[in-house]
């Protein structure tokens, strides 16, 4: 079986970590061949307020058992069409999460189900996070085009289903591989050396662009309570705003937490990620909303900590214990769940244990297998 995978591809940002480790896993399964179809220009500079599409630093990580053709532009119609004529995949699997390409999508797409290639789609966000008309519109005119969806959680499927009205056998949930980005694998006390925090420093850590919907604000005003109750508590905070930050930064002074927060704003390059989550004690994902499965969360499992999150989304899905999960914009429950994880060393020990056993269900070897099941059965319509 011959597979296309059209994504971002390195050294691109986009979801090019999820796509190196699937089409690693699919192309370890017998008899499958993958391909690797990308842009050589993936976003206008204006619609990408997360810096620089590209990771100056990343290497191509790329097995060497896959094939990658970098084709597309996103200002090129005629490399789309191109694209689409070209894919040698029996199967083009797309991975779908961005907006703006929406047009080389459905183009693409298109062209490819002209030449009687099945489209899978993988969909990363259900639902644009920031939504509006337009958003929407192109969203469901590039979804219309798979002739099957592939989903991270039972949520998502829920909201294809009711929302979206698509038949439940359309749609397949596979959950999100785990993800371990490059970099030497330090220890807690380590990895806080050296990132500059105390050896005793209990860690809460917001990894990730800094984006309104995920919850900033609940989180600051939530460690107000956990900084009073953990003496030693310190907040993290590392990503790219894609929105103003001095509001926040505002937000700091106003609690006094001015020398309880560390922040590291702007794109943290991949070699520098593992040292954040080796320090964590604790990973915070607070969203308001989120119709989607966190990348966050699966480098969470892999590095084997604790995680709280909000309910929402798919978030539940990567923690067992009740504990962990608290009500969206919910100060209270958010300090309360932080500070008993920061004061009870066997709650957070038992998180850990939670978090590996958890990243065994999302072993990327099961889920290409899965994956591969889904080819099979579009290509048997």
């Amino acid at each position: 079986m011959k597979v296309t995978l059209l994504s971002s591809v390195p050294p691109q940002k986009g979801i090019t970590p999820y796509t190196l480790g699937l089409a690693g896993a699919l192309a370890r399964q017998p008899e499958v061949d993958v391909e690797l179809l990308g842009y050589r220009s993936l976003y206008p500079g204006f619609l990408y307020p997360g810096g620089d599409v590209e990771d100056a630093a990343a290497g191509d990580e790329t097995p060497s058992s896959v094939s990658v053709s970098r084709i597309m532009n996103w200002w090129d119609p005629v490399s789309w069409v191109r694209a689409g004529r070209g894919a040698t995949g029996d199967v083009v699997h797309a991975q779908w999460w961005s907006y703006p390409l929406a047009p080389s999508y459905a183009v693409m797409l298109a062209a490819a189900k002209r030449r009687g290639k099945r489209v899978v789609m993988t969909l990363h966000n259900v639902l644009p996070h920031e939504r509006s008309l337009w958003k929407d519109f192109l969203n469901r005119m590039v979804i219309r085009v798979a002739d099957h969806l592939i989903v991270h959680s039972r949520r998502m499927r829920d909201v294809l289903v009711e929302e979206m009205r698509f038949a439940e056998s359309e749609v397949s949930v596979i959950p999100h591989g785990v993800l371990v980005p490059p970099g030497p694998t330090l220890g807690r006390e380590e990895a806080k050396e050296r990132l500059g925090l105390a050896p005793d420093a209990k860690v809460v850590l917001y990894f990730g662009h800094i984006r309104k919907y995920k919850g900033i604000r609940t989180l600051l005003d939530a460690f107000r309570t956990v900084a009073d109750e953990a003496p030693s508590a310190h907040l993290v905070i590392a990503g790219q705003p894609w929105v103003d930050w001095a509001p926040y930064e505002a937000r700091i002074a106003v609690l006094k937490l001015t020398d309880r927060v560390t922040t590291k704003l702007g794109f943290v390059a991949s070699a520098d990620v593992g040292a954040y989550f080796a320090a964590a004690d604790v990973i915070a994902l607070p969203y308001s909303h989120f119709e989607a499965q966190s990348g966050i969360g699966a480098m969470a499992l892999a590095y084997e900590r604790a995680v709280v999150v909000s309910d929402v989304g798919g978030l539940p899905d990567v923690v067992s214990d009740p504990r962990a999960i608290v009500p969206p914009r919910d100060v209270g429950s958010l300090g309360r769940a932080l500070t008993a994880i920061l004061t009870d060393e066997p709650l957070r020990e038992k998180l850990e244990q939670d978090a590996r056993e958890l990243s065994k269900e999302f072993e990327w070897g099961p889920i290409a297998e899965r994956t591969v099941a889904v080819y099979r059965s579009v290509l048997e319509v």
